[in-house]
């Protein structure tokens, strides 16, 4: 899977598939990117799935990435999707990461957000 690249940061949006609601998913991703350092947020979609964005240094991207194949141990995840991100997204991204680096009050560096 392509990971993209912004001004020198690695990005991804994930769309996550299969019984990934009501598994603790959102909550442990959380665990996942906070362990490895990324910023992001999370969310279910009304449609049932998870709906990911995270930012970070590669190799703790891809660790997180790696993470939503499998989920939690409750969950069954059939499918994760790639979904370009915007260059809207990609900069709100790039703006939530060096804002939480450069001491800003928020320090939820990946945060669970209401559903879509």
């Amino acid at each position: 899977m392509i990971i993209e690249t912004y001004s020198g940061l690695k990005m991804l949006h994930l769309l996550i598939s299969g019984k990934v609601q009501g598994v603790f998913f959102r909550v442990t991703a959380k665990q996942i990117a906070d362990k490895h350092n990324v910023t992001g947020w999370i969310r279910n979609t009304s449609s049932g799935d998870v709906d990911v964005y995270v930012v970070g240094h590669e190799t703790n991207v891809t660790a997180l990435l790696n993470w939503c194949h499998k989920g939690p141990s409750y969950a069954n995840v059939t499918k994760v999707t790639r979904v370009p991100l915007t260059q809207t997204e990609k900069q709100t991204l790039y703006n939530t990461y060096t804002g939480n680096k450069t001491g800003a009050t928020n320090t939820s560096l990946f945060e669970i957000k209401r559903t879509l």
